[in-house]
C-alpha cells in the first residue's frame, strides 16, 4: 500500500484540482447522468437479470446463487434510490452545475504522479460537470480497500481535503 504522507499529498493535490477547475470556464452541458437515474436504470436491469435466470432451464452456481440472494441485494438497491431521492443530492448537483464545478472522473492512485517537482494528475479524459465530491468519495473507498479500511486513515484523509475545500453536511 501506499505511504501515508503520499496519500495526504494526493488527497491536497485533489483538493487544489478542484479549486482549480472551478476557476476554469466548463461547459455545463458536459455531465453525466444523474445517480438517481442512474441507480433506478440500474436496479431496473437488475429486475430484467433476474427473469432472464429465472427463464433459464439450466442454471448453473452463480445463477442459482444470485437468485437466493437477489431478493436482500435488491432491497438495498432500492433502499439505496430511496435515500438518495429523499437527499438534497439534485440541489447539490443542481449548484455544482450552475457554479461550474468539475469532476476528474477517475482520480485514483495510477492517474496521481508523486514527481521531485510536486504531484502530477494525470488521465482527465472521464471529467465532466458535477460534485467534485465524487472524486473524493472514489479515492477514498480504493485507498481504504487496500488499507483495511482504516478509519483513522479516512479521517485524516477527509481532514486534509476540508482543510483547502470544505465539506458542506
Amino acid at each position: 500500500p501506499q505511504k501515508e504522507s503520499e496519500i495526504m499529498e494526493a488527497v491536497r493535490n485533489m483538493a487544489l484540482l478542484h479549486r482549480a477547475m472551478e476557476e476554469t470556464a466548463c461547459d455545463k452541458s458536459y455531465k453525466r447522468e444523474a445517480l438517481d437515474d442512474e441507480y433506478f436504470r440500474h436496479n431496473r436491469e437488475l429486475r430484467k437479470v433476474r427473469t432472464f435466470i429465472r427463464n433459464k432451464t439450466m442454471k448453473g452456481k452463480f445463477e442459482l446463487a444470485f437468485l437466493k440472494d437477489f431478493e436482500e441485494m435488491y432491497e438495498w438497491a432500492t433502499a439505496s434510490l430511496q435515500y438518495l431521492q429523499e437527499s438534497d443530492y439534485k440541489t447539490l448537483l443542481e449548484q455544482s452545475l450552475k457554479n461550474g464545478k468539475m469532476v476528474h472522473g477517475d482520480y485514483n492512485y495510477h492517474n496521481v504522479l508523486m514527481t521531485n517537482a510536486g504531484v502530477a494528475t494525470t488521465n482527465f479524459e472521464h471529467a465532466y460537470a458535477g460534485i467534485p465530491v465524487t472524486d473524493l468519495y472514489y479515492f477514498l473507498r480504493k485507498i481504504m480497500e487496500k488499507h483495511a479500511w482504516n478509519i483513522s486513515l479516512g479521517h485524516k484523509m477527509l481532514e486534509t481535503y476540508n482543510r483547502i475545500l470544505p465539506i458542506s453536511s
